[in-house]
């Protein structure tokens, strides 16, 4: 079988593997229509070319390759939301304490630097894992 490239923009072909699939599989027999517009069409069937398959082959190792990638995320995704939802809700009960007229006392101001600094962390950890 020949080898399957991954595109990375303009950036040089890397090798990639193809999904295993599980020996209990039988013919395919369920069938997605894609439609492209000609420049995108031109793109994939180049990209096809280059990897030595066929465009829908293609296309189908590429879908389930970042079907992989996405699942491999949501745990820390999940987690992530987890710790971002008592943070917002500091930063609301802050919010509201200021839109009453109140004061800013230094204590409310340390609490929602703290909590800003929470969600700049937080979202540090989601850059992270949605580089490549």
């Amino acid at each position: 079988m020949p080898p399957f490239f991954r595109s990375q923009g303009d950036s040089p072909l890397t090798p990639m593997t193809e999904p295993a699939t599980p020996k209990t599989s039988k013919r395919r027999k369920h069938y997605v229509k894609l439609s492209f517009n000609d420049t995108e069409f031109e793109r994939v069937t180049a990209l096809a070319e280059q990897a030595g398959r066929k465009p829908a082959t293609y296309c189908r190792l590429k879908a389930l390759e970042q079907d992989a990638q996405l699942t491999h995320w949501l745990p820390e995704l999940r987690e992530v939301h987890r710790d971002l939802g008592p943070i917002g809700n500091n930063l609301n009960q802050t919010v509201r304490h200021l839109n009453r007229g109140h004061q800013l006392e230094e204590s409310l101001a340390l609490q929602l630097e703290a909590a800003l600094q929470e969600t700049r962390n937080e979202l540090r950890r989601v850059q992270q894992l949605l580089q490549p």
